[in-house]
């Protein structure tokens, strides 16, 4: 007997409070625990009859938990490195387009060139151009990223983004710079790897945008 909608939900329900956050593994999830419910179960209705802790299918599924956590970490795990080798061929994709090279060209004359002589001036722009990065960046994917938060792929590129344009900053202190005037080569040489790959992380994000919502648009409605 084929599963309702409700009861479907049912079982989504149960994944979610097990700590499944990933919507698109949990979808994996529930067809395959419904499949087995409707191959194995004769009274369906009897199965999920509310009633309480007496139910049979509470007392199924929390009879699987173990066995359903680890599975779903062993699919999370599966998914993370597929994300991110999907990522990396986007982001060569993205190295190889002739707007994104004359950028980092530009920047590269920025901080190779012009910087040994004008160290405040670069340190300064290229703090900027981090900073920009990072808040534009966050304005144009902020409402996208709450809607599609649960999907595993926009994590990961929330989190490489994140991690390669805030953790650089982490170990520049302000006040010597901008202050004191402490300003050397190293650090723009640090900003300028992490404008680079966070630059191109983001333009590799925008351009799966409308692919990704495609995808999990279904997910999510």
């Amino acid at each position: 007997m084929k599963l309702t909608k409700e009861q479907v939900q049912r079982i989504d329900s149960f994944l979610q409070g097990i700590g499944a956050d990933y919507i698109d593994i949990r979808l994996e999830m529930v067809d395959h625990i419904a499949s087995e419910i409707e191959e194995k179960v004769e009274d369906v209705e009897e199965f999920f009859d509310n009633k309480k802790f007496q139910t049979h299918f509470v007392k199924y599924m929390l009879s699987r938990k173990d066995k359903l956590i680890d599975q779903y970490n062993k699919q999370e795990k599966r998914l993370t490195w597929f994300c991110l080798i999907l990522i990396f061929k986007d982001f060569l994709k993205q190295l190889a387009r002739i707007q994104n090279l004359n950028l980092i060209a530009l920047i590269s004359v920025l901080c190779f060139i012009v910087g040994p002589n004008f160290l405040k001036a670069t340190t300064i722009i290229m703090l900027c151009l981090l900073f920009g990065l990072l808040f534009f960046g966050a304005k144009r994917t902020s409402l996208f990223y709450k809607k599609y938060k649960d999907v595993k792929i926009i994590r990961t590129y929330m989190a490489l983004i994140s991690f390669i344009i805030i953790i650089p900053m982490q170990f520049t202190n302000y006040i010597d710079i901008l202050y004191k005037g402490n300003y050397n080569l190293n650090t723009i040489y640090m900003y300028y790897i992490s404008f680079v790959l966070g630059y191109l992380l983001n333009q590799s994000f925008l351009s799966k945008k409308r692919e990704i919502e495609n995808k999990y648009q279904f997910l999510i409605n």
